[in-house]
């Protein structure tokens, strides 16, 4: 729903006299940073089952037909993380999925195989749920070393130092939900859970030789 992106470069005013050989060592430094920012991708609730299609192929794993809880908790890391994901007390322990009412407190699970369509057209729509919320920072910190004027390298040789970090503050960002994944499946007592997140904190270094 809400997605920014914003980016910034920096060139420090230090030591930029590059004629001297304190320019040299210690000035040319350039940091880089780049944020990104969204509340979450949607996803989609399914059931466990499939509708008689117009010819031999049905269409499977379906959506609920019917939704009668509350709206969603906030889709934040802690709620996520907790047992139940965004609807906790939604499974019925030891009852029947595939029996009325099913197995959820909220949403219809009974999806009879090879149902008419026509009979069970779903209540929910596509993408009515938001999925886990994602920030993230990555920094760059740069140095450039101009080199003597030698006769071999030319005057404009330098030496590029770079230091790159991925998600530099290792915020916790978890995966979003794929279609038909085990956080999708209103039967699974991981419906509403994140069971993956993303990458970590990584660093890199890079150099490199021009002239």
């Amino acid at each position: 729903r809400h997605n920014i992106t914003a980016s910034a470069l920096w060139d420090l005013p230090i030591f930029q006299d590059k004629s001297t050989w304190t320019g040299k060592l210690l000035g040319g430094w350039q940091i880089n940073a780049i944020v990104t920012r969204h509340t979450g991708f949607p996803w989609t609730p399914k059931a466990f089952g499939c509708l008689l299609g117009t010819t031999s192929n049905n269409f499977c794993d379906p959506r609920p037909t019917s939704y009668t809880g509350q709206q969603a908790l906030a889709n934040t890391n802690a709620n996520f993380l907790r047992p139940g994901g965004l609807f906790p007390n939604n499974l019925i322990p030891g009852a029947n999925c595939g029996v009325p009412p099913g197995c959820s407190r909220y949403f219809n699970t009974v999806v009879p195989f090879n149902a008419n369509p026509f009979a069970n057209r779903p209540g929910i729509g596509r993408n009515v749920f938001r999925g886990p919320k994602y920030f993230n920072l990555d920094m760059a910190f740069a140095k450039q070393f101009g080199l003597p004027n030698l006769s071999v390298l030319g005057e404009n040789a330098k030496l590029d130092l770079r230091f790159n970090f991925f998600n530099i503050l290792n915020t916790l960002n978890l995966a979003p939900f794929n279609s038909n994944s085990d956080p999708t499946r209103i039967q699974l007592a991981t419906f509403g859970t994140a069971t993956n997140a993303l990458a970590g904190r990584v660093g890199e270094f890079q150099i490199r030789f021009s002239f």
